[in-house]
């Protein structure tokens, strides 16, 4: 039985030193990506008279800044293609709710 707890151990041992490594580096976008997302839930609560138009580009401006930081976490990863392809799908994304949040509120909301 204390075969088994000592390769549980070593396992969980380097686990943790592999998550540690990856997260090292990049968890300050982390951060960056927490607050933004706080600020963007207080915006709502506290101007829930604003305009649609200011809720999508805030939006935008998180879904903007997450794709940024995954494209920037694709070229530090060795697997790209799972950083880079959502990190692009996030920046268009981001780009039209940011600059086109007229057309991103089109459907499904009557303007009064």
């Amino acid at each position: 039985m204390s075969l088994d707890k000592e390769k549980l151990r070593v396992a969980a041992s380097g686990a943790q030193t592999r998550v540690t490594a990856k997260l090292g580096d990049v968890w300050w976008s982390l951060l960056i990506c927490g607050l933004l997302a706080v600020g963007l839930g207080i915006a709502a609560i506290f101007w829930h008279k604003a305009t649609l138009e200011v809720l999508f580009r805030l939006g935008g401006l998180y879904v903007l800044f997450d794709g940024i930081v995954s494209l920037l976490g694709a070229f530090r990863a060795r697997e790209r293609a799972a950083y880079l392809i959502p990190g692009l799908i996030s920046v268009v994304i981001g780009g039209i709710l940011l600059f086109w949040p007229d057309i991103a509120g089109k459907r499904g909301v009557s303007h009064p």
